[in-house]
């Protein structure tokens, strides 16, 4: 095993976590971890499914949020069921890392459209598809909703935590508002319509709470036959406080899908819903 494998393998048990942390070492051993495992000009090659890709990482945070987002079991899961030719919506592109791996899936024949709204998100996602040579990836500065409008996308303390709810995103001093950025919200199905995008096969929500409305803005995209899968990361207690999660299940099962899978939990969970 190269040096760089064995040090991300080791930097994701439990004891070793749990070692650095007692010992005060978080941010230097970030920093030196970012050094060992990423090349000089910042970018770090990751591996799933048997598939490689390349991703900038200026800052440590950036590198764990790409680890982490490539070590999730739904990417095996989208990468195990997509075939050459398929059309996914990555609903909260963030860097790309879904956005990457699945383009590279689904070929020149098929379509990633990723939506990411935050600018200098967007950015690095722009610079992921352009690293790993992707022409079959239409990305969009927006977000997803139910109707057209501006609103305010709040930042986060944690890398990658961004939320078009206020409650969405950690880290907050009292109840003082966190810091946000204005950004452009597009009803799902009428943006489809109009940027002539094919139908999908299979749509990727993650959107810190706001996944509901998402889905209400890709109804139609939703029960398009052509949907076969949707994999949604549900975030129960930043949910609008009129939306409770058995709604997404309910939404889901009216459009059709007959098999949905998850573990839910009072924090962050992935469920995956089938049409048949």
């Amino acid at each position: 095993m190269a040096l760089p494998g064995f040090i991300r393998k080791l930097s994701y048990q439990s004891w070793f976590i749990r070692t650095i942390r007692g010992l005060g070492l978080r941010g230097p051993g970030r920093k030196i971890y970012h050094h060992l495992t990423s090349s000089c000009q910042g970018v770090v090659r990751l591996e799933r499914g048997g598939i490689t890709a390349d991703f900038v990482t200026r800052a440590p945070e950036q590198l764990r949020a790409a680890e982490a987002a490539s070590l999730e079991h739904s990417l095996d899961l989208f990468i195990r069921t997509l075939k050459p030719g398929d059309t996914v919506y990555d609903v909260g592109s963030n860097v790309g890392v879904y956005t990457v791996f699945l383009a590279k899936v689904v070929g020149a024949t098929g379509t990633i459209v990723g939506f990411e709204p935050h600018p200098a998100t967007y950015e690095l996602l722009l610079e992921n598809i352009k690293l790993n040579g992707l022409a079959n990836v239409r990305p969009f500065q927006k977000a997803v909703g139910e109707r057209d409008s501006q609103e305010k996308l709040y930042i986060g303390e944690l890398i990658a935590n961004y939320s078009l709810l206020a409650g969405g995103v950690e880290g907050r001093a009292g109840d003082s508002e966190p810091p946000y950025k204005v950004v452009e919200v597009v009803q799902g199905d009428a943006f489809a319509q109009a940027q002539g995008l094919p139908a999908p096969c299979a749509v990727k929500i993650d959107v810190e709470g706001f996944e509901y409305a998402v889905m209400q803005g890709f109804r139609q995209a939703l029960s398009s036959p052509a949907c076969r899968m949707v994999c949604c990361e549900v975030h129960p207690k930043f949910l609008p406080p009129e939306v409770k999660a058995k709604d997404i299940w309910e939404f889901l099962a009216s459009l059709g899908y007959q098999r949905i899978e998850a573990e839910p939990s009072e924090s962050a969970y992935h469920l995956v819903a089938y049409k048949s």
